[in-house]
């Protein structure tokens, strides 16, 4: 066996020689190629943006964050009070909801395209309601692995799921709240802001919205992160949404509870 150092034509000389001698040689072109050069590492996935509106109206709207760009993951977190019908807006995908008594929520996904960055994203409803649009972009996420939920009634202390990742994955969490006065969610450790709102419900109640991640991959088991409220909230939902990653085994599961 012989290694080459170069690519190109080589010329290759055998030589024989037997017991008594007598030799014998053969000649011939032998053509090398180069190893092909290995795949470049997938760039990891970074928190682009998040923008936020809270209203009360059968027509709420949210701008899509100015510095995304196409191929960049959305995430569209809606909560509302119950009752109104939601219309998935048009191009995007609903990953998973819920609903209470007391409130709903929506969580939509889409790739960005040329005409995403800065456009405004609507989400019909078929009566007015206090709601919360929360839209969030990740550059190089190739999807959403799980969307998983709690619930909790009463309560001053919200925690997320607990998730197992595949390796380099992200986590976004979201909480809604209701709560018959404006309530403010404070975080604990792990857990980077994005984004918060507050929608005054026709009740005197509000609606309050939180969206954070990890603010970096992560592997593994990976604990529900945690808001507090200052006063007690009457229903949360607290959603741990996992981001797959290029690098991450993606497909292990599927979106929903």
């Amino acid at each position: 066996q012989h290694e080459f150092t170069a690519a190109g034509t080589h010329t290759v000389t055998l030589t024989v020689t037997d017991d008594h001698g007598a030799t014998d040689t053969q000649t011939h072109q032998v053509e090398v190629t180069a190893p092909a050069d290995p795949a470049p590492a997938p760039e990891p996935t970074a928190y682009v943006d998040a923008t936020a509106n809270a209203d009360t109206t059968a027509t709420p709207t949210v701008a899509v964050p100015a510095s995304t760009q196409p191929g960049d993951l959305l995430l569209l977190a809606v909560s509302l009070d119950p009752g109104p019908a939601v219309t998935t807006p048009a191009g995007w995908t609903l990953v998973d909801s819920e609903s209470t008594p007391e409130l709903s929520s929506y969580i939509f996904s889409k790739t960005a395209t040329a005409t995403d960055p800065g456009a405004s994203v609507t989400v019909a409803l078929d009566s007015p309601a206090a709601t919360s649009l929360t839209l969030s972009a990740y550059r190089n996420a190739s999807g959403i692995s799980t969307a998983t939920t709690n619930l909790d009634t009463g309560a001053t202390e919200h925690a997320a799921p607990e998730v197992t990742l595949p390796s380099d994955s992200w986590v976004v969490w979201f909480w809604a709240t209701e709560s018959p006065s404006d309530v403010a969610l404070s975080l604990g450790d792990g857990a980077t802001p994005r984004a918060e709102t507050h929608a005054p419900t026709p009740t005197s109640g509000q609606v309050t919205a939180l969206l954070a991640d990890t603010n970096g991959p992560r592997t593994g088991p990976v604990p529900g992160a945690l808001a507090t409220s200052e006063a007690t909230s009457d229903h949360t939902h607290t959603w741990s949404i996992v981001l797959e990653s290029p690098g991450s085994r993606a497909g292990e599961s599927d979106a929903g509870d």
